[in-house]
């Protein structure tokens, strides 16, 4: 499924309610991570990556290989700076990279073991940290935020592209048929 530009979206209200809303959200992130225990941020400071390096992690997790190329566009990063990014990710045991069967000069970059083992491990830090936050509400706070939420989700599902809804890459041997 092709992710929409925004001219595609659907239009939502004026965007005073929106920046207000915006702002709202901001401000919650920012409270469950004052109020949580910050677990994630540890984990991120120990595995000695920058928040570039954590987010290159995690769209190799939601789009299987990549190209430098390909994940440059995707982090709107220089091919260059993308491409010491993943050098130092590389030698950190985070990422591999893998010649295409298809194309040999081609080289694809994926996460590692290790690679998918921290992002385990970031994403049930965080799980932790918002249970933390969400234990402290009144419970009927938490029953409309929980709808709110799904209903949220489920509709940027509709605007996403994980790799679920993907087939499997096949000029990479890792994930060739």
């Amino acid at each position: 499924m092709k992710s929409p530009t925004p001219k595609e979206l659907p239009q939502v209200a004026a965007s005073a309610p929106l920046d207000e809303l915006a702002e709202h959200i901001g401000e919650m992130l920012v409270l469950f991570g004052e109020l949580g225990n910050n677990q994630s941020l540890r984990l991120l400071h120990a595995a000695k990556l920058s928040m570039s390096q954590m987010i290159a992690l995690f769209v190799l997790e939601r789009h299987l290989e990549q190209s430098v190329s390909q994940l440059a566009t995707m982090l709107k990063l220089s091919r260059a700076a993308t491409s010491h990014m993943i050098e130092r990710l590389v030698r950190l045991g985070y990422v591999e990279r893998q010649e295409s069967v298809v194309d040999r000069r081609r080289k694809l970059v994926s996460l590692s073991d290790k690679g998918r083992a921290l992002l385990d491990r970031l994403q049930l830090a965080r799980r932790k940290q918002f249970v933390e936050v969400l234990r402290i509400l009144d419970p009927k706070v938490v029953r409309r935020f929980e709808e709110v939420v799904s209903e949220l989700v489920t509709h940027l599902r509709e605007h996403s592209r994980p790799h679920a809804n993907r087939s499997p890459r096949t000029d990479c041997p890792k994930h060739s048929p």
